[in-house]
């Protein structure tokens, strides 16, 4: 591969390290999303608040909304829950691995084993399935609670 078809790309890697928005939403009351070096966050009246579901700051971002808030918590709690199963089938992966021992005579601990790793896909997948379908209450509480705003549009 010629040195010179790598070039657009290199260049194109570099100019997204450090990329943020200094951007800070002026509409009162309502939230947005604005990005940062950390990634993105939510902005309502100049606070920022953390968007990840293992914070419970999605939740005070949206307070005063009680519809909105249960969105928020439920979004918070599958995001919880599915990390905690994901991180169970590692450790189940990990186990079973261990666990696990070839010739005659292990039968039983080999049985354990593969039940481990059975285990492990079965968490996985459930974690990852609690954990997509959490973003849609996360997409909820913000548009519930923008929605509920005096002054928005609609109203």
């Amino acid at each position: 591969m010629k040195v010179t078809s790598q070039i657009p790309v290199v260049v194109l890697l570099s100019m997204t390290i450090g990329c943020a928005s200094t951007y800070v939403p002026r509409d009162p009351g309502r939230i947005s999303i604005t990005k940062t070096t950390g990634g993105a966050v939510l902005v309502k009246d100049g606070r920022r608040y953390d968007m990840s579901g293992l914070s419970s700051e999605v939740v005070e971002a949206v307070s005063g909304n009680s519809t909105a808030e249960n969105e928020a918590r439920t979004y918070v709690r599958r995001t919880r829950t599915g990390v905690g199963l994901f991180t169970l089938g590692i450790a189940s992966l990990v186990a079973g691995g261990v666990m696990f021992k070839r010739g005659d005579g292990h039968q039983t601990r080999n049985g354990v084993a593969i039940g481990l790793e059975v285990g492990w896909v079965v968490t996985w997948i459930a974690g990852l399935a609690t954990l997509g379908t959490g973003q849609g209450h996360f997409w909820d509480a913000v548009n519930i609670y923008n929605d509920g705003v005096s002054g928005c549009l609609g109203k």
